[in-house]
């Protein structure tokens, strides 16, 4: 139990730690230390929330990929600790950056741009065109241009008249008539 203690007192991962209790899983020592009502000590600079609350307090606008970006988390996580911090009423909305609606936050209180509705598909194709194909004269696709008896049904007639009564058998009849 002291171990235990020691582990759960200490800021490292339980996983790093794990090597001190052999024969044990995490589960168990989980089990161990809910029964011994401890609380797992979190270091305020390397926790999630806390990285995004010392990046965000500069004031400056931020979506959640640069907030992923610059913490060094998933977006996954950085998206969900910003939806906290943002109910919390931390940070706020002052705006959503097209072509996909992505929020951008801002440190403190404010009020929270209106999403904008989505956009009519051709609208969008408009405002954000896709860069061009290349399309070269007379372009064909690679099984025609190499080899053209590749295409459908056009082996049957070379092929080995054996093989095409078999085959005819087998499709007609069933497998056992070959």
């Amino acid at each position: 139990m002291a171990i235990v203690r020691e582990i759960w007192a200490s800021p490292d991962a339980l996983a790093k730690q794990l090597h001190r209790l052999p024969g044990r899983t995490t589960l168990s020592v989980y089990k161990m230390a809910d029964r011994l009502k401890l609380v797992k000590q979190v270091r305020p600079d390397t926790s999630c929330r806390g990285m995004i609350i010392a990046l965000m307090s500069d004031g400056k606008r931020r979506s959640v990929a640069e907030i992923a970006a610059a913490t060094g988390f998933s977006i996954k996580t950085a998206r969900a600790q910003s939806s906290i911090l943002h109910e919390e009423r931390a940070m706020h909305i002052p705006e959503y950056r097209e072509p996909y609606s992505e929020r951008v936050y801002v440190w403190g209180e404010g009020e929270d741009v209106p999403k904008p509705l989505p956009m009519a598909p051709t609208l969008a194709r408009k405002l954000f065109p896709r860069a061009p194909k290349a399309k070269t004269a007379g372009s064909t696709s690679r099984i025609k241009r190499e080899r053209p008896e590749q295409l459908a049904g056009a082996w049957w007639p070379s092929a080995d008249q054996t093989v095409v009564s078999a085959m005819h058998s087998m499709v007609s009849v069933g497998r056992v008539a070959a």
